[in-house]
């Protein structure tokens, strides 16, 4: 009996020896995994910070941007209304040209234009269309100039109706008859008109 008492004392403290070894082990497992979890945790942590301040400054830098260019902006617009009211004051009866707009003219038989810029980035391409009313008692030969003007008034182009090298019009303007044209512009240097003017060179020509 003492001897199989020793030999069971000995198999119950080998399965305790094991237990603890087991017991250790996970615990050494579970420490290191906390230490793991943590460093992740610490360097996303680090990320996550780091991109928030990058975020936030850029966002501070837009905003600041965005209140200094809001700034700028009434300066701008007065700025430009000044050179237009310079402008028009150095060149009386100058108009202001928009485009894909019927713009009135009232100066004798011409009615009224349309203008519409074609082409690309590259290559701009002016062209226009002139409505003309003979409201005179006889016909008329029309004969005009439509100049045009930048920003400052320095004249980059001109196009003729009736005369020169421009449009040929052979048939005179019957009166009360209205007609229109079609024609394209020939700019200098690739500049954009800001402004235009009619002339006219025969009101009163019998046809």
């Amino acid at each position: 009996m003492p001897i199989e008492q020793n030999r069971n004392g000995r198999r119950s403290s080998s399965r305790g020896h094991s237990s603890r070894s087991k017991q250790k082990r996970l615990i050494f497992i579970l420490s290191a995994a906390l230490v793991v979890s943590f460093l992740i945790n610490l360097v996303l942590g680090v990320m996550l910070g780091s991109a928030t301040k990058e975020v936030n400054l850029s966002v501070a830098v837009e905003q600041k941007l965005q209140r200094e260019l809001a700034g700028f902006k009434p300066k701008i617009e007065a700025m430009s209304s000044e050179i237009e009211s310079l402008t028009q004051n150095r060149l009386p009866g100058l108009v202001k040209l928009d485009y894909d707009k019927v713009l009135p003219v009232g100066n004798q038989y011409v009615k009224n234009i349309v203008f519409t810029q074609t082409g690309n980035e590259k290559i701009r391409r002016y062209e226009y269309k002139v409505v003309m009313d003979n409201r005179n008692l006889l016909p008329v030969r029309p004969e005009a100039k439509i100049l045009f003007f930048d920003r400052v008034g320095i004249q980059v182009g001109v196009s003729e109706l009736g005369m020169g090298n421009g449009l040929p019009i052979t048939e005179p303007l019957e009166r009360g008859e209205i007609r229109s044209y079609h024609s394209s512009i020939e700019l200098s240097d690739d500049l954009e008109p800001q402004y235009f003017q009619v002339q006219i060179f025969s009101p009163n020509v019998n046809g």
